[in-house]
């Protein structure tokens, strides 16, 4: 959450590379697990609009997680690593990591191992008697069965485990080129959606069954990044990267035998290149982007007691497909001594397509086909009131355009209510506006406070709908109610943020040091 937005409008990256695909969806998402925190170097988090460098979904902020890098050594060949055991006692979690960095003066190679194992989460001996789990639903002679809790604090099930791999291997032939390939590869073993399996409906359980299949993630990344010293660039770099995700739900009522099912696999395709110009005192950025995400998507369910299969809608309308192009600019400048501007430009154009033809249900429209484009900019100073006091304002736009999961989704989003498909949504836009200072105190304490409005028009939002006229629809077995996602009024979000730095003088040799 990140001034007030979530999921879908915040934007991912991982060295660089986008993560957000066409089924991100607006609801709570785990997908950042599939990030291994041990392998990243360093993160940033970026405040607001981000759309002039990042584009669509860039609403709320952007995190970029930047993982190991691969070293050289120019002295002799050098070999080392890291390794580290962890176990936690809330969720009796097992986790072991490894890292071994082989470096050359041309080549460098890296390797990055993790595998975690966690087990039930324990809530704390002060939390709500309504968060205790006093007993759980398991499968025993061939039926449903409640089961007494042992402890019910503890949250059964809620236990998964994961493994990360990650492999890099840079080239450096000279002082011009740096060529970096990297391969990333993250799995879950099937982990339950604990929220469903604890509702309830006239004192019984409503699920006997829900659970995530294995969430897997690769990524393939091929950076080439070029010194210059020409008219158009002093750096380029380009980074093309395939990424695979997959994932799947199943669930199954309290004394049914229908275990539903549907999966979902993304291919996704990206291609940037950036160039960076300098002059004696200003820099100028530009550069280009290319991404197509390809969806499939499949739904079934099965009896699981004689393995019968049973009809089922999929999540997505399989075999669609999202695109984004987009160009962009941006310009810092030195107007003065204590003087900064820095203005930028992004048009994206985002294309749609979806086919309902061979849909579970007879909807009253057979495609879904979006195109749309934004023109997105933004404009900042910085003021150097005085040598301790620095002032910053800066005003941005953004959009997002409706991705697949938005547009063309099947699922049953809350108990009694089902989310249907609603090829008409268009794009929400953002106008952002702050202003910050920064009050360097003395050299060890500093204060920061900024504050923020943002508008967002044509805001996305789940409300009730209807098919052909009827307002409600048969959804595994059960009549639900209708909605879908459209396009709401408008929202705002205003806040502020503060914080501090207080660093501790460490005396060294007698002598204080800086930090």
């Amino acid at each position: 959450m990140i001034r007030g937005f979530s999921t879908n409008r915040l934007l991912l990256t991982v060295d660089g590379v986008r993560m957000n695909n066409a089924i991100f969806r607006s609801g709570n998402i785990q997908n950042i697990i599939s990030i291994d925190p041990l392998a990243v170097n360093h993160t940033e988090v970026l405040l607001g609009p981000g759309s002039v460098i990042y584009g669509s979904d860039a609403i709320g902020g952007v995190m970029n997680f930047f993982t190991l890098k691969p070293r050289f050594s120019f002295k002799e060949e050098r070999i080392n690593g890291n390794v580290l055991t962890r176990y936690s006692t809330a969720n009796e979690e097992k986790t072991t990591h490894g890292d071994i960095n082989f470096g050359f003066e041309k080549w460098a190679f890296l390797t990055s191992v993790t595998y975690s194992d966690f087990g039930n989460l324990k809530m704390g001996s002060h939390g709500p008697e309504d968060y205790l789990r006093g007993e759980y639903v398991e499968i025993r002679n061939g039926e449903d069965q409640l089961v007494q809790n042992k402890d019910p604090r503890v949250q059964v099930p809620t236990g998964y485990n994961q493994i990360n791999l990650l492999q890099k291997i840079a080239w450096q032939p000279n002082d011009i080129w740096d060529i970096t390939l990297g391969a990333y590869y993250s799995t879950t073993s099937d982990f339950s959606r604990y929220d469903r399996l604890y509702q309830k409906r006239n004192g019984q359980f409503r699920s006997a069954q829900w659970y995530y299949g294995p969430q897997t993630w690769f990524l393939g990344n091929l950076q080439l990044s070029k010194k210059g010293n020409g008219k158009l660039y002093d750096k380029a770099k380009f980074t093309g990267a395939y990424q695979y995700f997959g994932e799947s739900r199943h669930d199954r009522n309290f004394k049914k035998e229908i275990l539903y099912s549907t999966s979902e696999k993304v291919d996704a395709y990206s291609a940037n290149l950036d160039f960076e110009k300098g002059f004696i005192k200003d820099k100028l950025f530009y550069g280009v982007e290319y991404v197509i995400n390809y969806i499939s998507s499949r739904g079934g369910g099965e009896n699981i007691f004689n393995g019968t299969a049973a009809s089922h809608p999929a999540r997505y309308p399989d075999g669609s497909s999202w695109q984004s192009l987009a160009a962009y600019t941006g310009y810092q400048m030195e107007l003065h001594n204590n003087f900064h501007m820095q203005f930028g430009a992004r048009y994206n154009a985002i294309i749609l397509r979806a086919n309902f033809k061979d849909s579970f249900y007879e909807l009253p429209y057979s495609n879904a086909n979006l195109n749309t484009g934004a023109l997105t900019g933004s404009v900042g100073i910085n003021w150097q009131a005085r040598k301790n006091l620095t002032w910053k304002a800066n005003v941005a736009t953004a959009f997002r355009a409706p991705n697949i999961d938005d547009v063309g989704k099947i699922f049953d989003s809350e108990p009694g209510s089902v989310v249907v498909p609603n090829p008409q949504l268009k794009p929400e836009y953002a106008y952002n506006a702050e202003m910050g200072v920064n009050w360097k105190v003395t050299e060890h304490i500093i204060f920061d406070l900024s504050s923020f409005y943002t508008i967002l028009d044509n805001a996305m939002v789940r409300r009730d709908f209807n098919l052909n006229g009827e307002r409600t629809l048969v959804y595994q077995g059960e009549i639900n109610n209708i909605q879908a996602i459209q396009n709401a009024a408008g929202a705002w979000v205003y806040g502020f943020e503060g914080g501090w730095k207080l660093s501790f003088p460490l005396l060294y040799n007698g002598s204080p040091n800086s930090q």
